[in-house]
């Protein structure tokens, strides 16, 4: 079996001069072929899942991200804990939803938590995510996940799919999940995209109140066969930013609930260096 993808499918503007870009370059490739490009490739998996909104390749400071989070994803029996921090605007949350759907695809993972600032943003996150899995290229290469619907919801689906049942959960920030199991399965992804707002970032009480739920209560709920931690954030100048305090591995008493020193944080002057 083939699968006949153009450029354009795969979201890449042609570079050919002028007068010629009228003309329609065709590649064919084994579905097989797609499948090892997707997984080796950023650029390739986003043009593959969003042909219609990508148009630029990643820059390395993403393309050095993504490697990162790939090289503790696959791990088993491990409780890494990641941080990043981008400043407004730059698209770390369309990073984080196109590693979901690599988490998905190409990595055993089965329960996927997505925590934001509020329960309609993290519905928003799992919409988007399911809407690359619907995508036209993904489902000609790697099956249709609706025939495995079990649940779908705006904030929870579950489906049977690439062999193991999945979970794509999302929350808001302090919200109630302690002890969340579903189907006898706690969550081995767990994602906190911006859950700390500039007005929070201004307030300590505030801050350790959600720093005290993250740790105390979201983190406690991870599945004990391991568990994939990462945290997402705004760069905000302000002495009681979350990202702040993961980074400089701060660590007080253990009844505090606060953030331990297992911790690895990395920010985009990081990378620059």
């Amino acid at each position: 079996m083939k699968t006949t993808m153009t450029l354009a499918e795969l979201g890449f503007e042609d570079s050919l001069q002028p007068s010629t870009q009228d003309t329609i370059t065709e590649q064919t490739y084994q579905a097989d072929q797609v499948e090892g490009l997707a997984k080796e490739s950023l650029d390739f998996l986003a043009a593959l899942a969003m042909p219609t909104v990508f148009r630029y390749l990643f820059p390395e400071v993403f393309k050095s991200i993504w490697s990162w989070l790939l090289s503790y994803v696959t791990k088993v029996r491990d409780f890494s804990q990641l941080a990043i921090g981008l400043p407004r605007g730059f698209g770390k949350t369309m990073l984080i939803k196109i590693f979901i759907l690599y988490c998905i695809l190409f990595t055993e993972k089965k329960f996927i938590l997505i925590i934001c600032g509020t329960q309609g943003k993290s519905n928003n996150i799992i919409a988007d995510i399911m809407s690359m899995l619907s995508e036209n290229n993904v489902r000609r290469v790697f099956g249709d996940w609706r025939l495995g619907a079990i649940t779908d919801r705006q904030d929870l689906k579950r489906f049977g799919f690439r062999g193991r049942n999945i979970i794509l959960m999302g929350a808001g920030a302090e919200s109630d999940i302690r002890g969340i199991t579903l189907e006898n399965e706690r969550p081995d992804v767990m994602i906190f995209d911006d859950i700390q707002t500039r007005e929070d970032a201004d307030s300590e009480v505030i801050s350790n109140k959600i720093e005290t739920w993250m740790v105390g209560t979201a983190m406690k709920a991870k599945s004990p066969m391991g568990c994939t931690f990462i945290f997402v954030a705004n760069m905000y100048p302000t002495k009681h930013f979350l990202l702040r305090k993961l980074k400089s591995n701060s660590s007080r008493s253990k009844s505090s609930g606060s953030a331990s020193k297992k911790w690895r944080a990395l920010q985009s002057s990081d990378l620059r260096r």
